[in-house]
This record gives C-alpha cells, structure tokens and sequence, in this order.
C-alpha cells in the first residue's frame, strides 16, 4: 500500500470482508451500512471506498460513486484494481481521457492485467484511436490468448482501420475455434457484407459451410461472398462453363454433364442453393443449363445421370420454387416437359422407384406440385414409402401452400380498400407477395430503449423510458419479415403487422407461427383508410409503403394521427438519384410492353441478360438481388 495510505486496522478489514459477503449476496443495504462502517472507523480506508462506491454506481448514483472510488484511489495511488474501476466508472461516464489515464496506469503497473489492456483498447476504439487500440488488444492475446472476447474485438478494429480482408481472416479463425459463439458470428457476417473477396479462399468456403448449417441464417447481405467463393473455385470451372450454352445446338448432347459430377456434388453449391438467394448471371445461367440438359437426358437418354444428380436435382427444385421459376425456358424444354408430365402419371400413383421420385423432381423444378391437382391427389393420399427429401418437397411444394391457402381465407381486414390505387397495389402483391423469404435469424429480445439509443442518441431518458412495454405499428409488412423481427427484438412489445394483400398477411402469420413470434398480430388494411382507427403505437415503421398510395402526404398524415404524443416514426423512402437505373430500366419495359406475368418478366430478364454492356442493366443485374426471384423482380421494375 502507498506511504499516502493509513494501515487499515483488523476491525477494518473484517467490515469489509462482512460487507463483502452481503454485496455478493445481493443484500445491498446492509452491504453499504458495513462499507460506511469500515470508512467511520479508517478513514484511508481504499477498499472500503472502492466497493462502495462500485455499489452506488451500480444503483445508479455514478457520479457519487466515481467521486468514492476517486477517493479509494488517493489513499493508494498504485492500486491496479482501483485503476481499472475507476477508468471503467469515468469510461461509463463518458470522460474518456481521465479513463484512458486510468487503464495505462493499471496497466503500467501490472503489465500482465488483462482488464486494464481490455479497458485501454475499448476506450481508444471510442476515440478513434485504432491503431494503439489494435494493439492493447494484441497485448491482451500475448498475455492470455486468443479467447473469444478478445478476437472478436481484434477483428472489428482491424476493420474499423479498413482492412477487411485480415478482419474476416481473424473472424473466420474464431469462428472455427469458437462456433457456438453468436458475437463471433454477428461479427463475422457483419463484416461479410462491405467485403468482396478477390481470389479463392478454402478457409473462407470452409468457414461459410458451418455458418450456412446454422439454424435460421439467411444473410443475403453475404450471399454475394458466397458466390464470389462459387466463381473463384477452380474445382467449378465446368460448372461456370454451363453458363455459355446458349443456342439450341449447345444442348443436343447431355453429356456435357458427364465431367461434371463434382461440381453438382459441391457442398457450398448446394447448401447456398438452399439457404440463399444466388443474385448472379453467371450462377443463374448455368443452373438453367444444368435443367436443360437434365431435362433432355431424363426424356432422350432414359435418364441415365439422374442418380448421379440426385442431391443436386432435389435442391434445384427447392431454389427453382424459391424463384418462383423465373429461369428461361426454351420451346424444346416446354415440349420435353409435357412429355415427363405424362410419364409420371402413367402409373396413377406414388412410385417408390427412386428413379421415379428424382423424375417428379426434376418436374418440380420446373413446375410447382401445388398448381396441378393430379400430382396434388397422387402426393397426399399416397402411402407407399417415399425418401426424405421427397418428403421434404412434398411439404414444401404441397402441404405449406394448402396451409397458406386457409390461413388467407382467415386473414381479419381491418379496413376496406377502395381507393382505385391502392387496389391495382393490392392486387399486383396478392399475386406476388413481397419479400420473398424462407429463414430469418433471431437475436435476443432488448429493451426498445436500449435498441433506439444506438440509432437515436439524442432521444432523452425520459422519452425512452415510456418504450418500456412499446406498442409498435408496421404498416406495409408485406410477407412480414420486417415485422416478425421486430417483434422478436423489442422486448415486451405488442406489434400490430398491416398489408394490403392477404396472401402477404397469410405468409407472416404462418412464418411467426412456425419461428414461435406470439406477440404480433397481422391484419388487413389500407393506410388511407386508418384515421378512425382508435389505438395509438408508440412506433410505427413504414419502409418503402408510402410511395405506393395515391396521395402519400395523406397517407403520413393518417400515420402520424396514430402515434402517441412521445411517438416515433420510422419511415423508408426512395432514392430518385440512387434509382435512376431502375427508372430507365422501368422506362424500357413501358416501351417494349413487356407484361407483369411471369412470361413476361421472364422476356425482359432475357433482353436484359443478352445486353449486359448497357450500364443501367448491367447494374441492376450485378447489384440488386430482387432482379433475381420473380415477385422481387416484379416489385422492383414492374
């Protein structure tokens, strides 16, 4: 102890220790009256000082408690856990300085204190100082190696400094060691999104096969990571090749598939195919290939490579339904296609011939199941044993639309919709509902207050405090995936989930029933038509929903009537600068009056493909995912 310090007496420490004792036990006023106790009887008592004032600034005096344990500090200056506390107390109090002050010292002097390096390196990140905060989180790793926290922070400031590659190199490291751990994961596809890989990487394609076996991951703002990863891999050349057929002369031999057994085995390509959205030409011209020439081999050929396809063929009929078959189809195909339809229902029931299952795949990812009634009779009332994966299509294809279909007949309607604009809306989502979504990952519910301080810091405690048990208003949810999360992450809150198209509605309900999301409610409704509605929402959120009404002016009008006096407004808008790709490509689709069906946006896509030199479509295909299923793809230029 320091020269500036008294001895402490043994009457003194047993008070401490007694206090101690009750602090850890939760018995916190008795705690406090032994700490002043042992302050009454040793006035230069250190200890004494520095627990109590950690318990009043626990309780949420920190100004009072910064101030004692400030005093701990006097009476012994060289304390390294007086430093450290008292730096993480001016940390929490926003005077970064003094704190910093703190940590250096603790860190001085026990230059083996991992706290105080952890400390150091935390407040220089928050003040901008990456690079000495790179490396007392690297002293951190020297001292007691490379735990979870600890890479985790080295990785996030090796990219606040700009250099993402070496950020996902120590992310993906972590992640191996430490799979279960969701901050390293967070991280890990946090980073993802602003990277784009320029050379293959096995590491990285073996890091993205245990991150898409994760329940619930469906980041499509690393899907472009993925299929870079697809791209750069030499063992795909044959793969990518596929995507150069293009006259019908190409596709005469199926055999071009024999040297290809290894890439439609691939591991990353099927497990992308299942959990992502592949928004690339090149990717989506050679899956349509691959149909073709399976297509030509299973009719001309007695479908000799179907067994050898058999995963790959299962999980084009996902990716294919998940599309909503937005891939081209040539003339050939369409006849080939009637001919597979009438082969499979020659027998008049389920074949447990697995040739005969990977056959009605096949057609699957071509057709869905669900739109013709034959396969839809033959499928449900069969029971001859079939295997999992057909099982598994037969849900995806038959039995979750029939769910869908009598929720949607359910669906409550809170208002008519009547207004001429918002019906033409109505009707182009009731056939296409937006967005398209299967998986969605969950975090662990926060309070709202906690949520808003990151995106809104200036909001006063007093405001925030009234979003304790926050009502929240989602207007436009479309399929509900905004919603759905919303009502997960907001601890205690009551979500009321609004669409203009039940089939939308009916897509929320069910994913909030199968994700276990109890605390929302979906509805149908017209903004326009709101203004009678008597509850008030502490939230409301509307991305990308105003624009669609007749008068949008009246429709935030109407939003703004709903809010309660504290109330906040969340709203989502377009860009006309960052649109104006779309718009010349919208203008081009007017012009050429292609149609809002499938066949017709199927066309457009094509004409689009044939001419990727031309900037706007070259754009939009190379960066907008929605070109790349058909209800997105009609949302965004139809």
């Amino acid at each position: 102890m320091s020269k500036r310090s008294a001895n402490v007496s043994p009457q003194g420490r047993a008070l401490v220790e007694q206090a101690l004792h009750r602090h850890r036990a939760g018995n916190l006023g008795e705690a406090k009256a032994l700490y002043r106790r042992a302050i009454s009887l040793d006035k230069r008592n250190p200890q004494a000082h520095q627990f109590l004032g950690a318990l009043m600034a626990a309780e949420g005096d920190l100004k009072a408690g910064t101030a004692m344990v400030a005093k701990a500090l006097k009476w012994a200056p060289k304390n390294p856990m007086i430093l450290y506390n008292l730096g993480a107390l001016y940390r929490e109090g926003h005077e970064l300085l003094k704190a910093e002050r703190c940590f250096r010292e603790a860190a001085s002097v026990k230059p083996d204190y991992v706290q105080a390096h952890f400390g150091l390196a935390a407040v220089l990140q928050q003040r901008g100082n990456f690079k000495e905060a790179e490396a007392a989180i690297r002293k951190v790793i020297e001292i007691a190696g490379s735990d979870p926290a600890a890479m985790t922070a080295l990785a996030n400031l090796v990219g606040c400094q700009g250099r993402l590659g070496e950020a996902v190199t120590i992310y993906c490291e972590a992640y191996e060691r430490y799979p279960e751990e969701e901050s390293i994961r967070l991280g890990l596809i946090d980073t993802l999104r602003g990277w784009q890989p320029t050379r293959f990487s096995a590491s990285l394609r073996h890091t993205f096969l245990r991150l898409l076996d994760t329940p619930g991951i469906q980041d499509q703002g690393v899907a472009h990571v993925v299929v870079a990863l697809l791209k750069l891999d030499p063992r795909l050349s044959g793969f990518r090749a596929l995507a150069n057929l293009d006259s019908d002369t190409d596709f005469t031999d199926p055999s071009r598939l024999d040297d290809l057994e290894n890439d439609f085995q691939d591991p990353l390509l099927l497990a992308a195919m299942t959990r992502l959205l592949l928004a690339d030409r090149t990717v989506e011209l050679a899956l349509t290939a691959a149909r073709r020439l399976l297509l030509i081999d299973c009719l001309r050929c007695e479908g000799r490579r179907l067994e050898t396809y058999r995963g790959f063929i299962f999980t084009l009929a996902h990716y294919t339904f998940y599309t909503e078959y937005i891939f081209s189809e040539s003339a050939e195909e369409e006849r080939l296609l009637k001919g597979l339809y009438d082969r499979l229902l020659q027998r008049g029931e389920v074949c447990s011939d697995p040739g005969w299952q990977m056959q009605l795949a096949l057609f699957a990812s071509y057709r869905p199941l669900s739109n013709d009634e034959n396969f839809r009779d033959l499928l449900t009332e069969s029971e001859e044993p079939i295997a999992p994966e057909m099982r598994a299509l037969i849900e995806e294809q038959i039995y979750e639309p029939q769910r869908e279909a009598v929720i949607w007949r359910d669906v409550e309607s809170l208002t008519p919709v009547e207004d001429a604009v918002s019906q033409a809306v109505q009707n182009q989502y009731e056939e296409n509902p937006y967005p398209r979504w299967t998986h969605i990952q969950l975090l662990d519910a926060q309070p709202t207050a906690q949520l808003l301080v990151v995106e809104l810091p200036h909001l006063s405690a007093d405001r925030l405090e009234r979003l304790e048990n926050p009502s929240i208003l989602v207007a436009g949810c479309g399929t509900g995936r905004q919603a759905i999360y919303a009502a997960a992450t907001h601890a205690n809150s009551k979500v009321l989930a609004i669409d203009l198209s039940r089939h939308a509605l009916a897509y929320g309900i069910k994913m909030a029933s199968d994700m276990g999301v109890e605390n929302i409610d979906f509805k149908q409704a017209d903004i326009l038509e709101l203004g009678s509605y008597p509850e008030r929402f502490d939230i409301i959120e509307a991305g990308g929903v105003i624009h669609h009404l007749r008068d949008p002016a009246a429709g935030l009008k109407v939003l703004a009537s709903l809010l309660k006096p504290h109330g906040l407004v969340k709203l989502g808008l377009y860009s006309e600068l960052a649109r104006r790709d779309i718009v010349r490509t919208k203008a081009l689709i007017a012009e050429e009056g292609f149609r809002s069906d499938r066949e017709g946006i199927r066309a457009c896509r094509q004409v689009m493909f044939s001419r990727p030199s031309e900037p706007s479509f070259r754009k939009i295909i190379e960066k907008s995912p929605d070109f790349y299923s058909l209800s997105n793809c009609r949302d965004l230029l139809f």
